[in-house]
């Protein structure tokens, strides 16, 4: 069986096809939507394909959807049993394009949507996203509901399913699914509070995988995955804990959420090692100072580095800056050589994480199982046979202060 994801960026990519890896099914992410990237495809269980659209800026929704439709057609070219498209918790990115394009693909499938999560605090009541029982709250969307996010309120063709019907188990809930899908409905926006209602969700996904599209975050694929129990064709590769917890480690956060500075902090108070901050006026001379204060830590035995991106860049803007600083660096830490200057990186961000696995010349990313819901470990697959490189992928959100201490294996 061979599973096919689509998400609008890199954290996302990664830690939907994480809880596979639970039950020993290998997972791949796909950093781009090229053919070379993807030319092993088929060594893969789960592929999960990065389209990069969730941080770019005032996309036209023809475009957004032309994007979503050519990964689709990828994952098409391998036949998977089961499709899922990944959305982010709190309804960031381009939502109702994205699906859209996904579902001309998918022709005649029925979208089953819930992005719950409740392991991290995201759970869906009434119709509403609520965040550790706070409802969700956007500048666009002050209701946090589900249907509006999807640009949904008026479609008549979506419908929503309470709590209710969903405890009154498996049976009932495909009951009244069959009931609004002949009545016309193609949109299923579903609530979930516990690990349990996504439970009985993925059991109706997993017994009519030609029916329905499911659309969720990596709260509904921990569901999935728990619903499958076929032994592995392959074996997942080991993880070495010692290269976080003794190794020279990068962490690098791009993210600007406030669990992100929190837990900035919280590792600056226990490593004692400041962060390097750098942002829109970093330039050649700057490059300079931020490379040779690397150098000078290194030389102190220093072993975390932690670089935080101050200012929010779009676009290409974090891929200039970093591609400005890493080559002030030394030629024995370049980030191009055969061997990485770092032992392994930690990642915050999903937009600078894909910027660092390109200015790291990264092919694609093996998943190789989770620290801790939503926290990811994977090996980043290189060009020119250089060495895969242990990375930890995380979304800013996700996690409490001491969540990139415990990556580093020092609480």
């Amino acid at each position: 069986m061979f599973i096919g994801i689509v998400a609008d960026d890199l954290t996302g990519a990664a830690d939907v096809v994480a809880p596979f890896t639970r039950i020993g099914l290998t997972a791949c992410v796909g950093l781009c939507l090229d053919a070379d990237a993807l030319e092993s495809v088929g060594d893969w269980d789960v592929l999960s394909l990065n389209t990069e659209l969730r941080d770019r800026m005032a996309l036209k929704p023809t475009l957004i959807s032309a994007v979503t439709r050519r990964a689709t057609r990828r994952l098409k070219e391998h036949t998977p049993e089961l499709y899922f498209k990944k959305i982010d918790s709190t309804l960031r990115g381009y939502l109702r394009a994205e699906l859209d394009g996904m579902m001309r693909e998918l022709h005649g499938r029925i979208a089953l949507i819930c992005p719950a999560f409740p392991e991290n605090g995201r759970t869906v009541e009434q119709g509403i996203v609520f965040v550790h029982g706070v409802q969700l709250s956007m500048d666009n969307m002050p209701s946090g509901r589900v249907r509006t996010a999807f640009e949904m309120a008026e479609e008549f063709a979506a419908s929503e399913i309470g709590l209710d019907t969903i405890r009154a188990g498996s049976q009932a809930l495909a009951a009244a699914c069959d009931r609004l899908i002949a009545a016309g409905k193609k949109f299923l926006f579903c609530d979930a509070v516990t690990p349990e209602d996504l439970n009985t969700l993925a059991e109706l996904v997993m017994g009519q995988k030609s029916v329905y599209l499911a659309v969720g975050s990596a709260g509904f694929t921990r569901a999935i995955a728990a619903r499958m129990s076929w032994p592995a064709k392959r074996s997942v590769p080991d993880w070495n804990e010692n290269v976080f917890s003794s190794g020279r480690i990068l962490v690098l956060v791009g993210s600007r959420h406030d669990n992100s500075r929190h837990q900035v902090e919280r590792l600056t108070e226990i490593t004692g090692f400041p962060p390097i901050h750098f942002g829109q006026a970093i330039c050649a001379d700057l490059s300079a100072r931020l490379a040779q204060a690397f150098m000078d830590r290194h030389e102190r035995g220093d072993r975390v580095f932690v670089l935080v991106e101050t200012e929010g860049a779009s676009d290409r803007a974090l891929e200039v800056r970093l591609t400005q600083l890493f080559s002030a660096l030394p030629p024995e830490w370049s980030m191009r050589g055969r061997d990485s200057p770092f032992d392994g990186y930690v990642v915050t961000g999903g937009f600078t994480g894909l910027h660092l696995c390109r200015a790291l010349e990264g092919l694609r990313l093996e998943v190789v199982g989770e620290s801790e819901p939503g926290i990811v470990r994977g090996l980043l697959t290189r060009q020119q046979e250089s060495r895969s490189v242990p990375m930890i992928l995380k979304a800013g959100g996700f996690g409490d202060a001491s969540a990139l201490t415990r990556c580093l294996s020092l609480e």
